[in-house]
């Protein structure tokens, strides 16, 4: 996916950024449904996921 947006990236046409929106979405979409969300998350596991939830909200 990350060389499917670069590819788009190096050739835009209207709308590319949808497209780059998509494919964002997609990947985290497969990270989220791959990540342990175990009931007792370590502090480095919360802190990690905390940051992840920062990222999301930034890209938004």
């Amino acid at each position: 996916m990350i060389r499917k947006m670069n590819d788009i990236c190096d050739r835009p046409v209207d709308g590319y950024e949808l497209k780059i929106n998509h494919f964002v979405n997609e990947i985290f979409y497969y990270i989220f449904h791959n990540v342990n969300l175990s009931k007792e998350l370590s502090l480095k596991e919360s802190r990690d996921l905390e940051r992840m939830k920062d990222v999301m909200i930034y890209l938004y």
